[in-house]
């Protein structure tokens, strides 16, 4: 495809610009975030100014119903004290009963003494406690803690010191007991409480990403994260358009279980006459012979080989096979449909296999380019000073190239289970489009980019050629992948 632009290419280099604001791809809303912590206070905040609960009660409350407002309206107000003292936030006044022995902690018995170490209180070493009154010095709050961050994520469920007492404690005593690398790891563990109690939050399943991504459910389940991956948000596994999640869940089943293998045997193998084992034919002869019982029979009509010899068609043929074959044997005729029905199955299965895996390698080999274009982009930014605006090109480029390599993937998928045949013709035909135009622009974007690092070449119009030509390719490209 040929470049329609202006000659003059360092002046018109802003007509290569890329869609216009309403042309850009239709995707569900989805936010990318580093830092919970803000997101998280904002949402509690708004339950604060609702229930009038403190900050603490509203993090325990949002937990409890991970963070889903509608159910948590339609019940809190149902029972307020029965799900406070299930969720932590209520003393449970009924515990002291049952056991006598959490009383001694309590601030209206202590006698002045912490019951962890037993040390005294003074004005070094204070008291603290939480509203269900058990009593400790500030020393052993800031141990607690210190020792429950660091076991994992479990704590920011943390209860109370004292054995047995239903009391959770609050994300105040955290921030207020905590050194500084401890603060982090529980900042750590906070952000992951409200990402995996979420149902709107995931985690980007790409390895390497710390990333996650937030999705309101406006139909599209396609997500894009800050690292510049895809993934679908309901079953958390990579994009995998145009398959829906269920068919992509049976194809990697497919692809794992032995259900192939059992296929595979089904095509190729017979069972020993004798001792039922199967039995693989890799020579052109029909004398067979078991590892396994040392059985000597003949591969086509499965008789004893000694009854076999020149008389019956020698080492090759089998005229006890052929005779039972047109007497219509029940036996022979039911095996060999079986097995060409298997053996049929399994090359139209290996046909889609082999083209989803090709697409999965260029997929890769794509995502490896990544870090190698970012650099050359710098180096062009450096060495050659394009503005950074100016070199967005390559790096959206190389991302639509991995996205239509996911789609390509997928797409066999999707024909192996597509039955109708005219259905099947014309996704054929639109898959055929794609990949003509996936393979130009990942041919086109491999190209060297070091001729354009040359200092001694002032003249820009081979790199603005190349730029614009990319563009196209990769704006016809584009939209081929939005319609198919």
């Amino acid at each position: 495809m040929q470049s329609q632009h202006s000659n003059n290419y360092e002046d018109d280099q802003d007509d290569y610009g890329w869609p216009d604001e309403e042309d850009k791809e239709q995707v569900s809303y989805h936010h990318q975030f580093d830092n919970d912590e803000k997101r998280q206070l904002e949402k509690v905040q708004k339950l604060v100014e609702l229930l009038g609960c403190s900050q603490d009660q509203g993090i325990a409350i949002m937990r409890f119903f991970k963070w889903n407002m509608d159910k948590l309206q339609n019940e809190w107000f149902s029972n307020e004290r029965r799900l406070g003292i299930k969720m932590g936030i209520e003393f449970d006044n009924d515990l002291s009963k049952k056991f006598p022995l959490t009383m001694q902690s309590l601030a209206h018995n202590n006698q002045g003494y912490c019951m962890i170490c037993y040390g005294q209180f003074s004005q070094k070493n204070k008291q603290d406690n939480m509203s269900c009154g058990h009593q400790f010095c500030q020393e052993d709050w800031r141990s607690y803690l210190s020792q429950k961050v660091n076991e994992g994520f479990q704590a920011v469920q943390s209860k109370c010191p004292q054995h047995l007492c239903n009391m959770v404690v609050p994300h105040s005593y955290f921030v207020k007991y905590l050194q500084k690398e401890d603060m982090k790891t529980y900042m750590k563990w906070f952000c992951k409480a409200y990402t995996d109690d979420n149902k709107n939050v995931r985690w980007c399943p790409y390895s390497g990403c710390d990333y996650c991504v937030e999705y309101q459910d406006y139909g599209e389940s396609d997500v894009s994260c800050k690292c510049g991956n895809s993934f679908c948000f309901k079953c958390g596994s990579e994009s995998h358009r145009p398959c829906d999640c269920k068919q992509t869940e049976t194809w990697k089943n497919k692809n794992s279980a032995e259900s192939e293998n059992i296929t595979w045997i089904m095509a190729n193998t017979k069972q020993c006459p004798e001792c039922r084992k199967p039995i693989e034919k890799n020579q052109g002869c029909n004398h067979m012979t078991c590892k396994m019982c040392s059985y000597e029979f003949c591969w086509l009509c499965q008789g004893k080989w000694s009854e076999h010899g020149q008389k019956t068609g020698g080492y090759y043929n089998c005229n006890k096979y052929e005779e039972l074959k047109s007497k219509g044997d029940v036996k022979i005729s039911k095996d060999e449909t079986s097995r060409q029905a298997a053996k049929n199955e399994l090359d139209r299965y290996m046909f889609y296999f082999e083209r989803f895996n090709n697409h999965d390698k260029a997929e890769k080999h794509a995502r490896s380019l990544r870090p190698v274009i970012k650099a050359k982009i710098q180096l062009l930014h450096e060495i050659k000073k394009y503005p950074p605006s100016e070199l967005d090109f390559l790096d959206e480029a190389i991302n639509e190239v991995i996205k239509c390599r996911q789609v390509l993937k997928y797409t066999y998928v999707y024909g192996y289970y597509l039955k109708n045949q005219k259905e099947l013709n014309l996704f054929q035909f639109l898959q055929e489009d794609l990949e003509k135009n996936c393979d130009y622009l990942h041919e086109l974007i491999e190209k060297p980019l070091d001729p354009y690092l040359d200092t001694n070449i002032v003249d820009r119009s081979t790199f603005y050629h190349f730029k614009g030509q990319l563009i196209n390719y990769y704006q016809v490209t584009r939209k081929v992948r939005l319609s198919s």
